[in-house]
């Protein structure tokens, strides 16, 4: 199980982290901490196995037995497959 890193909640913080303070998400969002994984593209069966989530190609079918890679950054946004218990599944975040 891999530990997910704590994400900066103030600009300041999250610069003297090393990390991105940025708009994520939808346009106009507010602002917050980008933090990139140690551990991307990993080959993982479940998102537990990763900083982030383990992600998946997104032409697979939903609940398909399938591998992944964990992804790049801890949090992932707009709508993607991940993987959880070895199947394919999907969330939309903004």
């Amino acid at each position: 199980m891999a530990e997910k890193p704590a994400i900066p909640s103030t600009e300041s913080a999250c610069k003297a982290a090393g990390q991105f303070w940025s708009e994520q998400g939808l346009p106009g969002s507010p602002k917050s901490c980008a933090v990139k994984t140690t551990d991307a593209f990993k080959i993982c069966t479940d998102s537990l196995h990763c900083q982030g989530s383990c992600l998946v190609a997104k032409n697979l079918p939903l609940g398909a037995k399938a591998i992944g890679s964990c992804s790049e950054w801890v949090a992932n946004f707009s709508c993607y497959k991940y993987i959880e218990d070895g199947r394919v599944r999907m969330l939309c975040a903004d």
